[in-house]
């Protein structure tokens, strides 16, 4: 079963899975973390994200259709892993897009989705971390105004997405003074929904 992780491009959604894998090892929860842009490489025979960024909007959209079969397949064959995937629900920072693109959820997909978290931020705090992967990252908008915009767009569209599929998105702050911390609030999450399987 599928645990997807999203929020706004220089969140922290990497950083926060990653330490929720090494907590869920110490609470005896069975999770492996899902890359699917690994997948998306293998699909294109591309090597960059900046590579896949310039493919077509329909292109983009039937790679990542093409992504979620297989990951629901790798999934259907070892249901009693719990798969954590960070991506986007609103994809902000592609070029030659006028608007965002949006990662629409079906109701099929709730067959093997078991929660759906998504990481919130103070939009400076995420300025501030867009500034600092400038040079990683030099697709993303350092523009505050807009930053706020798409953090609500993301708020509102993972609410109504996840409405679509019966479920409420959990909403975790990821700064730098919460107590717990994201990953841990994530862990946490994790592990009662593992519990309810």
């Amino acid at each position: 079963m599928f645990v997807y992780v999203g929020g706004v491009s220089g969140v922290g959604k990497s950083k926060i899975v990653t330490e929720t894998e090494k907590l869920s090892r110490k609470h005896g929860i069975k999770m492996e973390l899902i890359n699917g842009t690994t997948i998306l490489y293998e699909l294109t025979g591309v090597t960059t994200m900046g590579e896949l960024q310039i493919l077509s909007e329909s292109a983009r959209l039937d790679l990542h259709m093409k992504m979620n079969q297989r990951l629901y397949e790798i999934d259907r064959q070892d249901p009693e892993t719990i798969r954590v995937a960070d991506g986007y629900f609103m994809y902000f920072d592609v070029p030659k897009v006028s608007k965002c693109d949006i990662r629409e959820l079906q109701p099929w997909n709730k067959n093997q989705i078991l929660g759906i978290a998504i990481l919130i931020a103070e939009p400076r705090i995420i300025l501030e971390r867009r500034f600092q992967d400038i040079e990683k990252r030099p697709d993303r908008k350092c523009d505050l105004e807009a930053l706020i915009q798409e953090q609500n767009m993301e708020i509102e569209d993972v609410s109504l997405q996840a409405a679509k599929i019966n479920m409420s998105p959990c909403f975790i702050r990821n700064e730098t003074t919460e107590n717990p911390t994201a990953a841990e609030m994530l862990c946490r999450f994790i592990k009662n929904l593992a519990t309810e399987m």
